[in-house]
Formats: C-alpha cells, sequence, structure tokens
C-alpha cells in the first residue's frame, strides 16, 4: 500500500503565535507533519493540532530556526478543516507549512541530518520502501529567489523581506539512496539539511514512502 500525499497548508505572521487552517483528508493511518519556522534562534513552545500537542521531531538553528512536528493517527481528528496553531516565547516573524498523509507507518519518523555551503542544499538519505513522496524545505538569511530542482514540485515560500525566504517542493521517490535539492539566487552560504521518512504500512505490492528535508542557509 502507497503512503499517500493529502494536502498541503500555509500561513505566516509577526506576534507571539500564528495560527494556520489545515483540511485533513479521511482514509486510515493518517500523519500530519509540520515544518515551523522563524526568525529567531529557538523554535516554537507548542505546535497544536484541533488543540492537541503535536511532538516535536527536529530542531535546528542557523542563524535562524527551523522546527519538524508530526501527529499520528491515533491522535488526529475526522476529516475536516481544523487549525494548527504555533506559540511563541516572544513576537517574531513566522510561518507555518503542513503536509498531511495517508496509509502511512504510524511511529516517530526517522531522518537524516546534513550541512554544507552553496547556493543549492541537498540531503540524502537511504529509503526503505519504494516509492517514495518527498518534501523539501530550505530557509536563507538574504532575500532571495527560491526554486525547486528539476522534478520537484514547489509546494509554498515564505518571502520575508531582509531576513530570508522558507520553501518547501515535493516529489516522487524511490528505494535505496535518494537525494533532494533545493537552490536559490543568493550568493554561496552554509546551510543546514535534514530528511525525515514517513514510512508506508507494510502491505503487498509497491510499498511507498514520505519524506521531508530541511535546509538551512546564513549568508
Amino acid at each position: 500500500m502507497a503512503c499517500t500525499y493529502d494536502t498541503k497548508s500555509y500561513g505566516e505572521t509577526t506576534g507571539t503565535s500564528l495560527t494556520v487552517a489545515h483540511t485533513i483528508g479521511g482514509g486510515s493511518n493518517r500523519l500530519l507533519l509540520v515544518v515551523e519556522c522563524n526568525e529567531l534562534t529557538t523554535s516554537a513552545t507548542t505546535v497544536k493540532y484541533n488543540t492537541v500537542d503535536m511532538t516535536k521531531l527536529y530542531e535546528v538553528t542557523n542563524g535562524m530556526c527551523y522546527s519538524v512536528w508530526y501527529m499520528l493517527e491515533a491522535a488526529l481528528p475526522t476529516a475536516g478543516a481544523r487549525n494548527i496553531v504555533a506559540a511563541y516565547a516572544s513576537s517574531r516573524d513566522c510561518c507555518i507549512i503542513g503536509m498531511s498523509v495517508s496509509d502511512c507507518l504510524q511511529a516517530a519518523p526517522g531522518y537524516t541530518a546534513g550541512s554544507g555551503t552553496g547556493t543549492s542544499a541537498t540531503a540524502t538519505r537511504t529509503f526503505a520502501a519504494a516509492g517514495s513522496v518527498a518534501l523539501a524545505a530550505a530557509m536563507f538569511i538574504e532575500d532571495a529567489v527560491i526554486s525547486a530542482a528539476a522534478g520537484e514540485t514547489l509546494l509554498d515560500k515564505w518571502p520575508n523581506g531582509s531576513y530570508n525566504i522558507a520553501g518547501a517542493s515535493r516529489d516522487d521517490r524511490d528505494a535505496g539512496s535518494q537525494t533532494m535539492t533545493l537552490n536559490t539566487t543568493a550568493g554561496s552560504s552554509a546551510w543546514k539539511s535534514v530528511i525525515v521518512e514517513l514510512g508506508p504500512v507494510a502491505a503487498a505490492g509497491s510499498p511507498r514512502s514520505q519524506v521531508i528535508w530541511i535546509p538551512t542557509y546564513t549568508a
């Protein structure tokens, strides 16, 4: 059974909290994944969906902060629109990109972190299951144009003037070693990245995985 992409959501604000509506689909073995980005070096204190706490999977700072949160089927509501709410210790510019999937392995996702320097952020992970669906995200300190690599679909981006641009893309992937890339028109800069693999429910046929990775840039 394939791990199937459902839908995405996006929002941005300046303040001590950010609320973004996310319409989750039906189906079984669902998983909601949220990438939270802000201009300071600490993540949201909590991220909730439908007033229920999500679990923080990963956090990285690189002049700013990215964090990744998830929620499994057991805590998710029935299909429909509810709010993702991120709370912060102090006011800041912030954004959220949400993604939901179904037929997904009900366990904490695994991830692989990386780092480098250049105008393209890449991250590589060996996927256990064939036919993955990948989500990529990037953050830049200076204003620039962000684009997805060939074959990837840009989901959304956060232009934040003098601070940064954040964005995300997704793509279908197979088992084995896989690399995802996001590019910027800004000059060469240091980046950090992580791939988070959302595996499929075990079943006969061609299984699929979902992946998210988050590179971060400094000028």
